[in-house]
């Protein structure tokens, strides 16, 4: 199994979120055992150097493979990560968006800009083939930037979205591509199962969407986890 994000995990509007800066969604997401995320725009309202510190206190990936610094071209972030699942390479590639013009200023006068999504992805695509079984592009791009995506670069076997926060009850395929995308704000998870053939061709697949309600119970740890850290900000 893999967990994963497709941005603005860390910043919201709930005040919790603001007080910690994201910490507190680090938290929880590693007690959760997330394995990779991508940086989305709103994240970048934390600064780099926050954001930096983010990434150090977690036990997963944050992923951008078209963010960078506006002046160098730098990445800010690792592109792509790769995991093991079961006897299969996983290639996890991470692609932000956002809906503000860029290049951004910062608030911290930092100035970034984002490279095109498609070129790059081509680009990281052709070199994590000869590592990888499956590629999964991690996309804070927006539905239709997915379905761009999946025409026009060879080779993604699933796309994760976000950003245009679809809620996708059930896969989308364009050509061999699975494009996915589950909801906003925690209310959904979105379940992905994939057969892999002994060619490492995705030979099936299948998905929903699971609403958080009443139905699925509270883990207790969680629980207590999310009670401290209210009462920690809630006087901040």
């Amino acid at each position: 199994m893999l967990l994963l994000d497709a941005g603005n995990a860390l910043m919201g509007p709930m005040p919790i979120a603001i007080k910690s800066k994201g910490a507190v969604a680090v938290k929880a997401m590693n007690m959760m055992g997330y394995d990779a995320l991508t940086v989305g725009d709103k994240d970048l309202t934390l600064g780099i150097k926050t954001l930096k510190q983010r990434e150090d206190e977690a036990n997963f990936p944050f992923l951008s493979a078209n963010l960078v610094f506006s002046d160098a071209r730098e990445l800010l972030f690792s592109p792509y990560t790769m995991v093991k699942v079961g006897a299969r390479n996983v290639g996890i590639l991470g692609l932000t968006g956002s809906e503000q013009p860029m290049p951004l200023r910062l608030f911290d006068d930092t100035v970034v800009d984002l490279l095109d999504p498609v070129e790059t992805a081509r680009r990281y695509v052709a070199e994590m083939s000869a590592q990888a079984d499956i590629i999964v592009v991690l996309s804070h791009l927006g539905l239709d930037k997915d379905e761009q995506l999946a025409k026009e670069v060879p080779g993604i076997d699933i796309i994760v979205g976000g950003l245009s926060r679809r809620l996708l009850q059930k896969p989308e395929s364009v050509g061999k591509t699975i494009i996915v995308q589950a909801g906003y704000r925690g209310e959904w998870i979105g379940r992905l199962k994939v057969l892999v053939d002994s060619d490492g061709v995705v030979a099936y697949s299948e998905g929903n969407i699971v609403l958080l309600d009443d139905t699925h119970k509270d883990d207790p740890d969680m629980l207590a986890f999310v009670a401290k850290a209210k009462k920690e900000f809630s006087s901040q």
